[in-house]
């Protein structure tokens, strides 16, 4: 977590305000307003350099993946450009590999977006994928799993809705749309849930401290 920078609070206020369609726009926020003002009106340091993303056609060169994520990152780039980090690819990559011969399939697999550091993602992003190119789908089991009854618990209930994030992203990637639609369903459920289940939150903290 850490505070918007100018240049993003900035673009957030103009892909809402759609600047350069209307003459005059609005930008609100629940919280700090003195914090989103400070930074519309604040001077947006210049872009010191462009990021150049990993390139897919490399994937053709004749070496494993992993040889090809590790050259690529070795590579020097010249000034005014940086490469985006690609530790994390590494990492899927490593574990994917021993299994997982086919390099696009592994590509497709390690740029899913999920969050690896946690592990009940991370292990059933690694057992999904293993199953997909063995032409032995889970997304439909494990879609059916997490859509029983939800749990009562928030912390458990954000679990649930990053396994749902987890399992939409999957089904984009490896072509699954006749699920991406009920995922997606079901991860709005979730997110008014976990809306709902903070609100009581705020509101017995709110009513506890008022009979202290």
């Amino acid at each position: 977590m850490r505070p918007l920078t100018a240049g993003e609070v900035k673009q957030i206020g103009g892909r809402a305000g759609r600047f350069g369609i209307y003459n005059e726009g609005y930008v609100c926020a629940e919280g700090d307003n003195d914090f989103i003002a400070n930074r519309i009106y604040a001077d947006t340091p210049e872009i010191e350099y462009a990021t150049i993303q990993f390139p897919e056609t490399i994937i053709d060169i004749d070496a494993p993946m992993l040889d090809i994520l590790l050259r690529w990152k070795d590579i020097t780039v010249n000034a005014g450009y940086r490469k985006a980090d690609i530790e994390r690819e590494i990492k899927l990559c490593k574990m994917l590999e021993p299994v997982v011969p086919n390099k696009m399939f592994i590509y497709t697999a390690i740029t899913t977006p999920f969050d690896e550091k946690e592990k009940t993602l991370l292990d059933l992003w690694f057992d999904m994928v293993v199953a997909e190119y063995r032409n032995e789908s889970l997304l439909e089991e494990v879609f059916e799993i997490y859509s029983e009854k939800f749990s009562k618990k928030l912390d458990k209930l954000e679990l649930t809705y990053h396994i749902f994030d987890l399992l939409y992203n999957f089904s984009i990637k490896f072509n699954h749309p006749d699920l991406s639609e009920p995922i997606l369903r079901k991860k709005t459920q979730l997110s008014d849930e976990i809306i709902y289940r903070m609100s009581l939150f705020e509101k017995n903290k709110k009513h506890s401290s008022s009979t202290r």
